[in-house]
């Protein structure tokens, strides 16, 4: 028997994994996975934004037994992967201009306060 939290937990992670693989990432990567934990620890207030290296890379890291330098690249090299292979139409609805080709794409921290942002706004809706 699932609990309530549990449900719920299971939902939004479920929700995390849909949003990226809309976006391009591939599931089978360590990145992906890096991402969707991070995204759910900050979505749940596990973990802060503005301190990736010292606290979310570290909590993602011992969730999926490695270290946070690996968890740091593994979200970064997705990122770069999903900007140049990526459902463009996607990335412009939930980045707007910074998609632009010559703006490069947003650091991970950018990118996981965007996220965060917009599945924020899709549960108020």
């Amino acid at each position: 028997m699932e609990l309530w939290f549990q449900k719920g937990e299971s939902a939004l992670r479920e929700r995390i994994h849909k949003e990226l693989l809309l976006l391009g990432f591939k599931p089978h990567t360590q990145g992906m996975r890096d991402t969707e934990e991070a995204l759910f620890l900050l979505l749940t207030g596990q973990a802060a934004e503005e301190d990736l290296k010292h606290g979310l890379y570290i909590s993602v890291a011992r969730y999926r037994n490695t270290t946070p330098e690996a968890v740091e690249r593994n979200i970064r090299y997705s990122i770069e992967t999903v900007w140049t292979k990526g459902n463009l139409s996607e990335l412009e609805k939930r980045f707007g201009y910074t998609v632009q080709a010559e703006k490069g794409k947003p650091t991970n921290r950018a990118f996981l306060a965007q996220m965060k942002e917009h599945l924020n706004r899709h549960d108020a809706a």
